[in-house]
């Protein structure tokens, strides 16, 4: 678990230096937003920059208590599932997720980051392109697609843990 120094108060930096919208339109090809976008709801939010996109999109972020597949056995939920949609969304440049979560009550637990690819997919997977930084309140990370994204807490060296991905 890497803390993130660089950033002691990114939450209250990203909000401080960006405007919150409850939505997103990229403007047509050939004239990128010119700031970047921060997009928030239910306590995550994605930073998008300029140029990141090509065209006109509608992004939403949703809090999601049932997620379309439950969390692997061993592993639990650390705070909401998240949908960024639309699903699949892919960036030309990375974009900036946040997640709150948790983790300060998870005590001597290992939290991890585990991307869901979309309605249709049946297994949570820690991305190996994820780095997070996690801090007291939540988790950055940068990624260049939408999906379904969540915290869970892997049981560091339980027998029933076996098979599951590991923990960085």
């Amino acid at each position: 678990m890497s803390q993130c120094p660089s950033r002691p108060s990114w939450m209250t930096a990203l909000l401080a230096a960006f405007v919150l919208c409850t939505g997103c339109q990229a403007e047509p090809e050939g004239e990128p937003d010119p700031e970047p976008v921060l997009v928030s709801s239910d306590g995550a939010s994605v930073l998008i920059p300029p140029g990141a996109l090509d065209g006109e999109v509608d992004i939403a972020i949703e809090a999601v208590t049932s997620p379309p597949e439950g969390a692997p056995d061993g592993l639990e939920f650390l705070g909401p599932a998240f949908a960024f949609t639309p699903h699949d969304t892919q960036f030309h440049l990375p974009v900036t997720i946040s997640l709150p979560h948790g983790y300060a009550d998870a005590g001597q637990l290992t939290p991890e980051v585990y991307r869901l690819g979309g309605n249709d997919d049946t297994e949570w997977l820690i991305p190996d392109d994820l780095v997070p930084e996690f801090s007291d309140d939540g988790v950055l990370f940068d990624t260049e697609h939408f999906s379904y994204y969540a915290v869970m807490v892997v049981y560091s060296g339980s027998d029933e843990n076996e098979g599951l991905p590991a923990a960085r």
